[in-house]
């Protein structure tokens, strides 16, 4: 049996609402003991003296089938590496090459990886997605069954393509799908390239959705600026507040486009808030491998929601119990407690002006705080977070080629 025994560390737990100076001892990979001056032989003794234990992070909306889905990354890359626990892939692989994506990734990676299926027969092998003709709703089933354990969602987009589809009402029958198997339906919001639906037509398609979803489902890319979003000129849709009563959850996952500053800041002053966020990971080419720590990292992420507003015990609980919560894992994932798994993050806090860019949109805001993680405890095993996501800092002259790039404008 292995020991390793973490000192001193402030730990963070949103789901029991704790928050306290400690030592965590950890035996085989599971939680042994959380209780101050811990005294005992161990393997390895850590000091986290000026860290922040917490669950460990967990990615909403990644996409992490490299060998199949081109814009996909190694979940390792995009997990453990980056302070991350736990990714969930919305909806790279679809029903036909689902599990050969789960054998590769099961073979090759440490981070814990779950699905979104998606609708489409093979996933977003291409996009915009083909292959709604194929549709075969049994085969869903099985496979759903036959895999519980990692497939916790459905997943489709509300872009014009699938809009347009007229064989079926594809979020109908996906919401049906979804919730016979009593799993969770995330919508992808906003479209950007839409040439043949008005900006309007796509507010109205995504008002029309919302018809479909039930507590529990997810709108992902929720704070858009694109058409089709869930805010429009600084207003909630029709039948949006209404979903949001009900318990529809809205996960701000940014990407590199997919999150306005202005949107989320107008939201939130209505009382619009996320309940969930991830990275929206994808492959980049070369030329913007730069980007990755500002905008696929939870940690930095999790900085912009505190630079805007919300306090470190809120993203905390919104990248660890409320994703598990949200997949249905709440008894295994998203909480630091004896018994359990040992899945921590550690964290220190940046204190100083720090810069914020939302990618596409063009705004940057500036905040006092960021998170940065240092190290991951996967299943008892210490691991260093990537240093370049760990020694993450941008220099003004980035985010003005970023601004100069995108022909954005600063906010605030």
């Amino acid at each position: 049996m292995t020991r390793l025994l973490i000192k001193n560390c402030r730990m963070i737990n949103p789901k029991t609402e704790v928050e306290q100076y400690t030592d965590i001892l950890i035996n085989n990979g599971v939680i042994e003991a959380i209780k101050k001056d811990i005294e005992i032989e161990a393997d390895e003794i850590f000091d986290a003296s000026h860290l922040i234990a917490t669950p460990g992070l967990m990615d909403i909306h990644s996409h992490i089938a490299p060998s199949l889905i081109p814009i996909c990354v190694n979940p390792d890359n995009a997990g453990i590496e980056t302070g991350v626990t736990a990714l969930c892939d919305a909806g790279s692989l679809g029903w036909k090459n689902y599990e050969e994506g789960r054998s590769l990734i099961e073979k090759h990676y440490k981070t814990d990886v779950f699905h979104f299926l998606h609708l489409a027969p093979e996933g977003q092998v291409q996009l915009p997605e083909t292959g709604y003709d194929e549709l075969d709703i049994d085969a869903i089933n099985r496979l759903i069954n036959q895999n519980k354990d990692q497939i916790v969602g459905i997943k489709v987009r509300a872009v014009e393509s699938s809009i347009l589809f007229r064989q079926y009402d594809i979020f109908k029958i996906a919401a049906e799908i979804a919730h016979s198997n009593r799993i969770p339906l995330m919508i992808h919001l906003g479209d950007h390239n839409h040439k043949v639906l008005t900006s309007d037509e796509l507010y109205q398609a995504t008002s029309n959705i919302l018809e479909y979803l039930k507590a529990g489902d997810i709108l992902t890319h929720a704070f858009t600026s694109a058409p089709g979003g869930i805010i429009k000129d600084g207003k909630p849709i029709p039948r949006a507040k209404e979903a949001i009563c009900k318990g529809v959850l809205l996960d701000m996952s940014p990407g590199l486009g997919h999150m306005s500053f202005n949107v989320l800041q107008s939201a939130i002053c209505q009382g619009i808030k996320p309940n969930l966020f991830g990275t929206d990971v994808v492959l980049l080419d070369s030329s913007k491998e730069f980007l990755k720590p500002h905008f696929y990292s939870v940690s930095v992420i999790a900085s912009k929601l505190m630079a805007i507003g919300l306090n470190l015990h809120e993203v905390i609980r919104m990248a660890t119990v409320n994703v598990a919560m949200a997949i249905n894992k709440s008894s295994e994932y998203g909480s630091i407690e004896v018994g359990r798994k040992a899945d921590i993050t550690l964290l220190k806090i940046i204190e100083g002006r720090s810069m914020f860019h939302d990618g596409g949109c063009g705004n940057v805001i500036h905040g006092n705080k960021l998170l940065s993680p240092q190290w991951v405890i996967k299943s008892g095993e210490l691991y260093k977070v990537n240093k370049e996501f760990s020694n993450h800092r941008v220099d003004p002259m980035i985010f003005q080629a970023l601004m100069e790039r995108q022909g954005g404008k600063k906010n605030g």
